[in-house]
């Protein structure tokens, strides 16, 4: 409702959830800071390196995160 692009939408099957993935999630969302405990992965886009970091530290929990880069070596260094 707040703007995310739900690019898989995984269906409820009793307690077997299918994964759901979400596009363009961003702080004004509660998926942004809180633990789903589903299989739900978010998708934050950045400008930049700097904005990178600020968002993966932008947790309390920090339980997963990803670099998505043409430049491994930069990918690694960050």
């Amino acid at each position: 409702a707040k703007g995310a692009d739900a690019l898989v939408r995984g269906a409820a099957d009793g307690a077997i959830m299918q994964p759901t993935l979400l596009d363009r999630v961003t702080p004004e969302m509660k998926i942004y800071y809180e633990e789903s405990f589903a299989p739900v992965t978010c998708l934050v886009r950045v400008s930049g390196v700097e904005e990178a970091i600020r968002v993966a530290n932008d947790t309390e929990y920090g339980l997963k995160a990803g670099i998505f880069s043409r430049d491994v070596k930069r990918a690694l260094e960050i």
